[in-house]
């Protein structure tokens, strides 16, 4: 069990994981409690899964040994990353929303698709460490 929690990628998913339900849960209440705009809502619920995963990540997920950049550093990429994701998600939504999806799905469907991307992102700029070479 020691192994599995201490594997990289599994600490990843499961930060992902809290970071998902955060996220979906605000934007389902947002859209559906609150009855916010579809944008509103899925800009402000990506904000609470932006902090839920940059925090696991930073303090669980990637955090053996010293960082490269400092925290400052890291939470400007990460926020560049995230307004990049941000647009993008925003975009499919919308799109699956015209095509008739419902957004709910579309969500749901981009939620899936971010994290493949943002590991490697994650592991190899923003949170990559330093190397005693």
């Amino acid at each position: 069990m020691h192994k599995i929690i201490g594997n990289k990628v599994f600490r990843y998913l499961l930060a992902g994981g809290s970071a998902f339900a955060v996220e979906y849960a605000a934007f389902y209440v947002l859209l559906n409690v609150v009855a916010t705009h579809l944008i509103v809502a899925t800009s402000l619920s990506f904000g609470f899964g932006l902090l839920t995963s940059f925090l696991a990540n930073r303090h669980w997920t990637f955090s053996e040994g010293d960082y490269k950049r400092g925290a400052k550093h890291q939470l400007a990429f990460y926020a560049a990353l995230a307004l990049a994701n941000l647009v993008i998600v925003n975009i499919l939504v919308t799109a699956f929303e015209s095509i008739g999806i419902d957004p709910k799905i579309g969500k749901l469907i981009t939620m899936v698709m971010l994290p493949i991307w943002n590991y490697f992102i994650f592991k190899k700029i923003i949170f990559s460490v330093k190397t005693n070479d």
